[in-house]
């Protein structure tokens, strides 16, 4: 039989255990979030950097084929930085 002060020891180690879940699960909701934010945040990245590849390289339309990489965008920036000096 539990004596009532041992009842009680293990309700407070119980309520202790719960406060220590509910934080972790506070802690990885927030990292999931945060995770979530950076996705957003490379996608949104990449989009413009597509949209500045297809400005550079047709500014007259949507590049339909060929479509330049980051490294030609880069290396087509420094020529005409090259040029203007």
């Amino acid at each position: 039989m539990i004596k009532s002060e041992e009842y009680q020891k293990l309700a407070n180690k119980l309520e202790d255990i719960q406060l220590i879940i509910a934080n972790q699960l506070f802690e990885i909701k927030k990292l999931l979030n945060t995770s979530e934010e950076l996705q957003s945040a490379a996608l949104a990245s990449t989009e413009w950097i597509d949209v500045v590849e297809n400005a550079i390289y047709n500014p007259d339309g949507p590049v339909l084929s060929n479509q330049p990489t980051l490294d030609n965008t880069i290396e087509f920036l420094r020529s005409r930085a090259v040029e203007r000096h």
